[in-house]
């Protein structure tokens, strides 16, 4: 198991070389089988690697336990974890080098919207043709500050003579705007080169979590059966997502509690030394009938959403439970 539960402690190769051991494994996984990542992964890995002292005091229990359960998964959750990391991180690097650094983009923006602007008080005192300015902004984005500048630039050029003293631009500042746009043009070029590594990098990297996931999925559920009688699972093998709190206890207790009303008529005790109207008594009787039927009926109410919301999520556990088993199945195959 993993028993570098510190972060900080991973030895240096350590993901590489687990990565190059579960390589062959990852690669015969069938595009079916394969579980995209939907989960922070570092954080899963954190969890995993901070639970992991606690898995191996249940390691030989689990071995004394069961008869059927693939005690090799729990022996290479270890590997699994350390090849996801080195997966994540391979991948991560390729997605940071397609970047187009942000400096070199305002920069080439803040030039653009200079060569825009004196454009377009040549093109008002019509010294030149409207339309360059439509074709400059004919694209968006990165592409706009790249080749919309270009082009401004070629403009101003070829009028150059005619607009110089017009402009309040220098020649160094002219040079400047199309070095900065050629820079840019050039870097977003060479984005769309290692694009198809990064998204070959990407599936590798779903490979090697779909191998984490359900090795950890499987030892999670051994020791929910270990410690189902302790109900201290989660403190062995905690859960990697994120649980949403839903408002159960609130309603369970508006179920269980009678209202305020029913306990006010309940408790409530004429004063004897009060003369009671019996018109006046057979009024207040009906109203009190009237306020324990209403308080009933929103109980009613409550318990019927609580057991439709009951009944969904047994739907979605049984339905997660068979896409487990054919998993399982499909893994036994491969």
């Amino acid at each position: 198991m993993l028993k570098d539960s510190k972060e900080g402690s991973t030895p240096p190769g350590r993901p590489r070389l687990a990565y190059q051991a579960c390589l062959p494994e990852m690669q015969r996984l069938q595009a079916s089988q394969i579980q995209a990542v939907n989960l922070d992964v570092m954080d899963a890995v954190r969890t995993v690697r901070g639970a992991s002292e606690r898995l191996s005091t249940l390691r030989v229990v689990a071995e004394a336990a069961f008869n059927d359960f693939n005690l090799s998964l729990w022996d290479k959750l270890e590997t699994y974890t350390f090849a996801l990391i080195h997966a994540h991180d391979v991948y991560v690097s390729s997605v940071k080098s397609c970047a187009v650094p942000a400096e070199l983009v305002n920069d080439a923006q803040q030039k653009f919207e200079l060569l825009y602007a004196v454009v377009q008080g040549l093109v008002s005192r019509r010294l030149l043709d409207p339309p360059i300015l439509t074709r400059a902004k004919g694209r968006r984005g990165r592409l706009r500050y790249a080749y919309g500048s270009l082009l401004l630039v070629e403009k101003l050029r070829e009028a150059w003579s005619m607009v110089a003293d017009k402009t309040g631009l220098s020649e160094d500042e002219l040079t400047q705007a199309e070095l900065s746009a050629e820079r840019l043009a050039s870097g977003v070029a060479k984005k769309n080169g290692p694009k198809e590594h990064a998204e070959q990098l990407g599936e590798m990297r779903d490979r090697a979590f779909t191998l984490f996931i359900y090795a950890y999925g499987q030892v999670r559920r051994a020791v929910q059966y270990l410690r189902w009688d302790h109900n201290d699972a989660d403190a062995f093998a905690p859960s990697l997502y994120r649980r949403r709190h839903t408002p159960r206890a609130k309603a369970r207790h508006v179920i269980d509690s009678p209202s305020a009303s029913a306990v006010q008529t309940e408790h409530s005790v004429p004063d004897q030394h009060q003369e009671q109207d019996p018109e006046v008594d057979a009024r207040a009787t009906d109203a009190n009938a009237l306020t324990l039927e209403s308080s009933a009926i929103g109980a009613v109410s409550v318990t019927a959403s609580v057991d439709a919301a009951r009944r969904k999520r047994a739907r979605a556990k049984r339905k997660s439970h068979e896409n487990v088993a054919r998993f399982r199945s499909q893994m036994r195959q491969v």
